[in-house]
């Protein structure tokens, strides 16, 4: 096994340019990341693409701020009008000032053809708003797309009414396919997906985005429901795009029975979002009863089955919408961002979404990532399988260690017979682990001893460990206290490297967290 590197900075995968993860070796520069130390942000050009934007659009924003921009202004690239105008639309109504927002809408030409590219100028001041909804909406362009456009294309103003002429492949019908093929393998002879129910999106998270949108445009007004504790930015588009939410962040039965004292006193939601399992505390819903609820009281139900994957878990039964991150273990090679929406045939709202989609879905899935995609996801099969028994073995490594007080995993939470009623004939309990030690330098020293990758994001083909909570919730660590998340929990997604040679960097770092 070839040791990854170690410094700062460095993207994960080195090797491709347009990597997804990046490297924070040690425990303290996690934090000097979190606390914006100028010496550590330099040497960070990328990273999680919603998070950090790629240098290639950065180079392309700033072309088109010199070509276009007023003075004071910055630019956002969006891949369709429409997108851009949501993008307008948000900053106005979050905003505290009126700010002057406008979409200027241009074609990238080339040989190959021509594609559309809206950009959002706005007031510098209002960056963070835009910044939030690039990562909210997850439909900013890509870095295969800004760098197509960089290096092949001449911009110029669009004509209203003219459309991509881009040559396309069949890539994207291959990548559908092909989730339609392992669903409806897995899963009974009752339930069976058509490749023409599955939605492509250049992000997981805009798959959530684009549903609660869908929902907030068919159904009557109502706040979400949260059931778990979830991603965090699936929590932040119920909060913040639309009337609400109600948070039941446990997730468990005495949440149910919450939830059903309010549906039962007369209250209305629009519909209830959960995963299965959840990221990162890896807790499974009860979805039959969630489900029983649905159909009593009239909402749908969407399941973010990212963590175990479709090849894992069957939830169509309970599901009325299932969503995926296929950046992670369906792609694998941590060299692209992408996500699926499925309707499920046998929702009692299928027939309102479908009609909305029909109507309003736009492909703003980059041809070029989706060639990408289909090539990755040949092997995604048997890669789930050795990835499986890897973690097995991890798993009962830190079962066994005395300094670590906490073991999350599918398999041995309390919530396991909840996972079990989902788990296909093929399944397993997922390559997540998250573990707790006893005291934060004890946490601090098994991360830095590490001789893996270390970086955010997870399903990949290689191990990829990160202090997860202190990264993705570092500014309301109390908060998240509350629901059983600690501040020093680390996350590990075990990949396909040689198990021996594994199970010995673990011991290693273990080891030198029991010097503590």
């Amino acid at each position: 096994m070839t040791l990854p590197s170690q410094e700062l900075g460095t993207s994960i995968p080195i090797t491709s340019k347009h990597a997804i993860s990046v490297t924070l070796p040690t425990w303290q520069l996690v934090l000097d990341f979190l606390e914006r130390d100028e010496s550590v942000l330099q040497k960070m050009p990328m990273g999680y693409p919603r998070f950090q934007i790629h240098p290639s659009i950065k180079k392309l924003c700033a072309y088109l701020e010199g070509l276009y921009a007023k003075e004071g202004e910055v630019a956002f690239v969006f891949p369709t009008y429409n997108v851009a105008k949501r993008c307008c639309d948000f900053v106005v109504e979050k905003s505290e000032i009126i700010p002057n927002v406008r979409v200027l809408q241009l074609a990238a030409v080339s040989p190959k053809g021509e594609c559309e590219m809206d950009v959002v100028f706005l007031p510098e001041s209002e960056f963070a708003l835009a910044k939030t909804y690039w990562e909210y909406s997850g439909q900013g362009i890509s870095s295969r797309f800004a760098e197509y456009v960089l290096y092949h294309c001449e911009i110029k103003q669009r004509a209203l009414g003219s459309s991509n002429t881009l040559k396309l492949s069949n890539a994207k019908d291959l990548v559908r396919s092909r989730i339609a093929d392992i669903l409806n393998d897995n899963g009974s002879k009752s339930q069976h997906t058509d490749k023409d129910d599955i939605y492509l999106y250049p992000s997981g998270m805009s798959t959530i985005f684009n549903i609660h949108r869908c929902m907030l445009d068919t159904l009557p007004n109502a706040k979400s429901v949260c059931f778990g504790f979830p991603f965090v930015d699936t929590l932040g588009i119920l909060k913040d795009v639309g009337p609400g939410v109600h948070f039941y962040g446990f997730g468990d039965e005495e949440s149910l029975d919450s939830l059903e004292d309010r549906l039962a006193n007369g209250e209305r939601i629009l519909g209830l979002f959960c995963e299965c399992p959840s990221n990162p505390l890896l807790k499974t819903p009860n979805l039959q009863r969630l489900h029983e609820l649905s159909i009593r009281y009239r909402f749908p139900v969407v399941v973010d089955d990212t963590i175990s994957g479709f090849y894992k878990v069957d939830v169509r039964p309970y599901a009325d919408v299932i969503v995926s991150s296929l950046t992670k273990f369906f792609s694998g090679e941590a060299d692209l961002m992408a996500g699926s929406l499925i309707l499920n045939k046998e929702s009692s709202f299928y027939n309102t979404f479908k009609k909305y989609f029909n109507q309003s879905f736009e492909d703003t899935f980059w041809e070029e990532d989706a060639i990408q995609l289909e090539i990755n996801s040949r092997d995604f099969v048997s890669r789930c399988q050795l990835a499986n028994t890897n973690t097995e073995a991890v798993l009962s490594l830190f079962k066994a260690c005395p300094i670590i007080s906490k073991v999350f995993h599918p398999s041995v939470d309390k919530s396991k017979a909840y996972f079990d009623s989902v788990k296909t004939k093929h399944g397993s309990y997922g390559m997540l682990i998250s573990i707790v030690f006893e005291k934060e330098e004890q946490s601090a020293a098994f991360y830095d001893a590490l001789d893996l990758h270390k970086g955010p994001s997870l399903g990949t083909n290689f191990t990829l460990v990160i202090p997860f909570v202190l990264l993705a919730h570092y500014k309301e660590l109390d908060d998240v206290k509350q629901w059983g998340v600690d501040r020093n929990l680390i996350r590990l997604s075990i990949g396909l490297e040689d198990k021996e040679l594994l199970l010995k960097s673990f011991q290693k770092a273990l080891d030198s967290a029991m010097r503590i």
